[in-house]
C-alpha cells in the first residue's frame, strides 16, 4: 500500500511537471510567432508605402494626404529601415509635398535630418504608438491670391518614460493638377476641435 501511494504521488508529480513544461513551451512559441507576425506586418506596411503609385492613386482630400503621411511616419518610427529603404520611403513622402516646400527642403537635407531624428528616437527609447487626423468636417478651407488652401490638425502619441501627445497643424495647397500638397506644418497646443 505504501509503494502504491508513492508511485501515485510520483506519477502525479510527473504529470504536473509535464503540464508546466507544455504550457511554458506553448507561451514561448506563441510569443515568438506573434513577434514574427508583427514584423511581417510592419514589413508589409513599408512595402505598401513604397509601392504606392501616387500618379494613379493620389489621395483626394487634405485629410487623406495626412493619413498617408502618417503611414509613412509609421514606417520611419516603427521599423528599422536600411538606408536604401529609408530613401525610398522618403521619396514617397516628398511626393506629398508642395513644390515650394520641396525647393526649400532639399532631399539630402531632409534625409540627414530624418536620420538624426530617428536616431534620437532610438537613443531615447521613444516609440511612436499612435496618430490620428482630425475629422473632415474640421478642415479649414480658404483661398488667397487665386490658390486654394486647407488646414488640418493631426495628433501623435509617443511613449518613452511617459506618454506624450503632440499636435501638428498642416497647411496644404492645391497644385495645378488639383492635388492637395503639404505646404508646411507647425507644432500647436491642444486644439479645441474633436480629433
Amino acid at each position: 500500500m505504501e509503494v502504491s501511494k508513492r508511485e501515485r504521488r510520483n506519477k502525479t508529480l510527473i504529470v504536473v511537471i509535464g503540464t508546466i513544461v507544455l504550457i511554458a513551451l506553448y507561451f514561448f512559441f506563441t510569443n515568438r510567432d506573434n513577434k514574427k507576425v508583427e514584423q511581417v506586418a510592419l514589413t508589409e506596411q513599408v512595402q505598401k508605402v513604397i509601392s504606392t503609385d501616387f500618379e494613379m492613386d493620389y489621395p483626394s482630400t487634405p485629410r487623406e494626404v495626412i493619413i498617408q503621411l502618417n503611414e509613412i511616419f509609421d514606417c520611419y518610427y516603427k521599423n528599422d529601415l536600411d538606408d536604401k529603404t529609408l530613401e525610398k520611403v522618403m521619396e514617397q513622402e516628398r511626393i506629398l509635398f508642395d513644390q515650394e516646400l520641396l525647393e526649400a527642403n532639399s532631399f539630402d537635407t531632409q534625409l540627414e535630418g530624418l536620420k538624426e531624428e530617428i536616431l534620437d528616437y532610438q537613443k531615447s527609447k521613444r516609440k511612436m504608438v499612435g496618430s490620428s487626423v482630425a475629422k473632415s468636417s474640421t478642415v479649414k478651407y480658404w483661398s488667397d491670391a487665386g490658390r486654394d488652401y486647407a488646414g488640418i490638425i493631426a495628433s501623435y502619441t509617443s511613449k518613452d518614460n511617459e506618454v506624450t501627445k503632440t499636435y501638428e497643424r498642416y497647411i496644404l495647397r492645391k497644385d495645378d493638377q488639383g492635388k492637395w500638397r503639404i505646404l508646411g506644418w507647425e507644432l500647436i497646443s491642444k486644439p479645441n476641435t474633436d480629433m
